[in-house]
């Protein structure tokens, strides 16, 4: 991989109705969720460049642009047209790893250039994209950003609703010039309330954050300052993980021939709780977890598949509670079954599915040996002398230094790596 990109379309929402829609293309358009939802989901370039915006209030948007349109296009549509997108991508060789925001970041491969992501993009899904290429993650998404803004200033293709890919490519040897001069409504790594904090004390630019030193900026945003100090400096170790398609595992069985008979449901739910204990422990052997568990169960005739599904949260990582899961989810799955069987169809095969396959969150070691009864606060204090004698002096302040409040100590320990035992 020699670059890495980040792309994303800013009205897409806009741009699927108005490709549907003849009579929306090249007319102000607001999108709703809902046809009784009273704020803007979407709104389309046209609308844009008339000061409209997502979350803008209805009545506010009719009275800012009398001709405006209005159309609803469900949440549900945007996944479904996405993944046409990242699947045309992965199939090309790129890494793709979608962004909660909608976009994705894509780790390029060698010998496919910028242009050819844009005619990929567009024979998978016509709409207006934005594509920002850069050296690192940081450099790639705030590229992109920039370059919406302009296209806002000056939308892409007035009047026609036609589509297209929006490129702004930083080389590597650019990349410092272009974060001092990067406005901080695009530096995305930094919380809006810390960009609103600085916005008051004066700060327009990464740049001039940059001129900051590290412990002015840890003094005051606490833990996040040291990151602000190194993203502003272009300092960013981050790769593009391959996302995309969500990877899985799964275990099934026939339940007819060979198989376990549907009428045996104690033989079934031992050999399901078997299937969770199994999948469980080789994602833990590779250091992964998954974030929902489901089962399906396929029937004929007429041939239909039962589907069920559970999100796994932190409190559903263990085993035993796979296993729980698991036999809930074949119980639930049993009474959809129940309704197909009265009618003559029967059940064939069993599958229990974990995904999608993510990496586990990382179990820190204990930095210090158990304080016994000590107090938690003196526990804290104690933890953070250790660090800053490991880390060395002025990273990490001692107790003695400076007051920390809890929360302040518990920030700088998992900054370092530490967890209290």
């Amino acid at each position: 991989m020699t670059a890495v990109a980040y792309l994303y379309a800013p009205h897409l929402s806009a741009d699927i109705v108005q490709q549907e829609d003849p009579s929306a293309a090249g007319r102000p358009l607001a999108i709703l969720a809902a046809p009784q939802e009273s704020a803007l989901a979407d709104c389309s370039w046209e609308a844009a460049a008339r000061g409209l915006y997502p979350g803008m209030p209805l009545r506010q948007a009719r009275l800012a642009c009398p001709d405006l349109a209005v159309r609803v296009c469900p949440p549900a549509c945007r996944p479904q047209h996405l993944e046409l997108v990242w699947e045309a991508l992965a199939r090309a060789g790129c890494l793709v790893e979608p962004d909660p925001s909608g976009g994705a970041f894509l780790g390029l491969p060698r010998g496919l250039d910028p242009s050819a992501v844009a005619s990929i993009v567009q024979g998978a899904l016509g709409a207006v994209w934005v594509l920002g290429v850069g050296p690192t993650r940081l450099v790639a998404r705030a590229a992109a950003l920039e370059q919406a803004e302009r296209l806002h200033r000056r939308p892409p293709h007035p009047g026609a609703g036609s589509a297209g890919v929006a490129i702004r490519s930083v080389p590597p040897d650019q990349a410092r010039p272009f974060l001092e001069g990067l406005p901080l409504r695009h530096f995305w790594v930094c919380p809006d309330p810390i960009r609103e904090q600085l916005g008051r004390l004066g700060f327009k630019t990464v740049g001039a954050l940059a001129a900051l030193s590290r412990e002015a900026l840890v003094d005051r945003f606490g833990p996040i300052g040291w990151q602000l100090w190194q993203k502003s400096r272009g300092i960013d170790s981050g790769v593009v993980l391959a996302a995309y398609p969500p990877p899985s595992l799964s275990r099934r069985m026939d339940l007819d021939g060979e198989g376990i008979p549907w009428e045996q449901g104690e033989a079934i739910a031992a050999e399901v709780r078997r299937w969770a204990r199994d999948l469980h422990a080789r994602l833990e052997a590779r250091m992964q977890t998954a974030q929902a568990l489901g089962m399906r169960l396929w029937m004929q005739p007429p041939e239909v598949v039962l589907s069920e599904s559970i999100r796994l949260g932190e409190g559903r990582q263990g085993a035993g509670a796979w296993e729980t899961l698991a036999v809930h989810l074949l119980r639930r799955i049993g009474q959809q079954a129940s309704a197909w069987q009265r009618g003559g169809a029967r059940p064939l095969r069993l599958e229990l599915v974990a995904s999608p396959v993510v990496p586990a969150p990382a179990h820190q070691a204990s930095l210090i040996p158990r304080l016994g009864a000590a107090s938690r606060q003196s526990r804290l204090h104690r933890a953070l002398q250790v660090v800053a004698d490991r880390v060395g002096p002025g990273l990490v302040y001692r107790a003695s230094q400076r007051p920390w409040s809890r929360r302040e100590a518990m920030l700088a320990l998992v900054e370092q790596g530490a967890w209290l035992p």
